[in-house]
């Protein structure tokens, strides 16, 4: 492993023909993906300490299938304004690779985006240690407002939805998650917030439900596994079960979903799980539907089943998951301590 900011990739930044800037200076290789890369560069400019950003990650693709689609939507959504989603800093740039390796070929095009750092690292690195029931619920109320803007543009849950078509993440996952600085907001607990990463392949729903349901991605989890959920419908519902999928990982503490563990059954332990059909989970969800013996709620628990319904329009809406994970918040949040009592003023 080449020292830290040695990397080839990063150093042929200075040959690049839309560089990061003057001032920024190449750290590290973050990581590699299906097709791309990504670094982190850091502004050590004499003004470092009014500068914003102060530091920004560079991630580049081969320009085919390119980073145009996840650039389009990373615009659209910065416009949002939400803390939820990386922003993006600079659209995207097309140039010839500098053939530092097999993402930057020297005779291929490459697309390069510029995104937000966020330096709690994602949430595949997080799960090393166990979450409290607190953090799970933190956890899940940044995924529910990373999936009300996705539905309607805005994290406000009375919010009115947007003029576009429904728009499906189908690679939501711990590694997508990546945790940010902290935020100070009324309406928002005061910790790291979840960013949802959208990247390809995303699109937007507008086919008509009945030939969308006959529209069929083999390798799309909902798909293929278990192999009783057929076609569910791509969309927010969809959107919804990867972030119920995504919770049933944490508290199981699989750091993959381990497909072979999972099977469909019928719970009862809320009135939308026994009117929905059936849900997903593993045996230990069954056993503790029955003997209440989780370390976890139930409300934690029965929210997640929730989302894993197998049936699209069961499963409930991103407002509902917003304010039942809100609430799992506020329930589990440490009470403040007592203020210090009203002395009467002393008299003389």
């Amino acid at each position: 492993m080449p020292p830290i900011g040695q990397d080839p990739w990063l150093l042929s930044e200075q040959r690049w023909t839309t560089r990061v800037g003057e001032g920024w200076v190449p750290k590290r290789v973050l990581g590699y993906g299906g097709y791309a890369i990504v670094g982190l560069w850091s502004y050590e400019g004499p003004d470092r300490q009014r500068a914003t950003p102060k530091d920004i990650v560079v991630k580049q693709a081969l320009a085919n299938p390119g980073l145009e689609i996840e650039a389009q939507f990373l615009q659209r959504f910065k416009d949002c304004r939400s803390e939820h989603i990386v922003k993006i800093y600079r659209g995207l740039s097309q140039e010839a690779g500098q053939g530092t390796e097999d993402y930057d070929p020297s005779n291929g095009a490459v697309h390069r985006i510029y995104l937000e750092y966020c330096p709690g690292g994602d949430l595949f690195d997080a799960d090393k240690r166990r979450f409290t029931e607190l953090d799970l619920w933190r956890i899940f109320h940044c995924l529910a407002r990373g999936i009300l803007v996705m539905h309607q543009g805005n994290e406000d849950p009375e919010g009115s939805r947007w003029d576009i078509p429904q728009i499906c993440h189908f690679d939501i996952k711990p590694e997508n998650i990546f945790i940010g600085k902290p935020i100070m907001k009324d309406d928002h607990d005061s910790t790291s917030p979840y960013k949802e990463q959208l990247h390809f392949p995303i699109q937007q729903l507008n086919m008509p439900e009945a030939d969308l349901r006959d529209y069929v991605r083999p390798w799309q989890p909902e798909v293929d596994r278990p192999s009783r959920i057929i076609n569910p419908r791509y969309g927010t519902a969809s959107n919804i079960w990867q972030a119920g999928l995504i919770m049933l990982c944490l508290i199981r503490e699989m750091r993959d979903v381990q497909w072979d563990a999972l099977q469909c059954y019928q719970s009862s332990a809320s009135i939308r799980l026994i009117t929905g059909g059936l849900t997903v989970g593993t045996d230990e969800d069954q056993m503790e539907d029955e003997y209440g013996t989780s370390r976890y709620g139930n409300n934690l628990r029965i929210l997640i089943a929730e989302c894993l319904l197998i049936s699209p329009e069961s499963r409930p809406s991103p407002k509902y998951v917003f304010y039942r994970t809100k609430f799992g918040i506020t329930a589990h949040r440490p009470a403040e301590p007592p203020s210090s009592p009203m002395r009467e003023p002393s008299r003389r």
